[in-house]
């Protein structure tokens, strides 16, 4: 069954200067369907130029895909203990980029939950930088019904 779902995302990359962090809210759904818990939003860049469609699938504990369709379009698998090459778009155009994720924890349930994330990123085999992703789901609150 799809919930309607509010998600609190809070991000930090490191890259080998000072670490930039992200943080930002927003509506979405969630389901559950085949042991895979499924997480849709919409997120749109700083300028509010175009809207991205994003869509997590947690199989699990350990394994987490995260797609973006839209303008520029990115999948990326983050197994815990592997790493995958991975697609990601970017303003100059598309690239592989290889994930290697060392955590992978979900703690998600019928009411929403959390999910963790830390991943390098390489770049033709070459370090990029470092990542950590946290997310935290809660149902959105429902209207009262006389």
């Amino acid at each position: 069954m799809q919930k309607d779902i509010i998600i609190e995302i809070t991000g930090t990359q490191n890259s080998g200067g000072e670490p930039d962090h992200v943080a930002f809210m927003a509506q979405g759904q969630m389901d559950y369907s085949d042991g895979l818990w499924c997480i849709t939003y919409d997120e749109s860049d700083i300028f509010e130029r175009m809207t991205t469609k994003t869509l997590l699938t947690v199989d699990g504990k350990k394994c987490v895909t995260l797609s973006r369709f839209g303008e520029r379009n990115t999948h990326l698998i983050l197994e815990k203990g592997k790493r995958h090459l991975c697609h990601y778009d970017t303003d100059c155009g598309g690239m592989m980029v290889g994930i290697s994720t060392s955590a992978v924890h979900s703690s998600l349930n019928g009411h929403g939950g959390e999910l963790r994330m830390k991943y390098t990123v390489d770049i033709n085999s070459g370090y990029a930088g470092s990542n950590e992703i946290n997310i935290k789901i809660k149902e959105a609150a429902t209207p009262c019904q006389n």
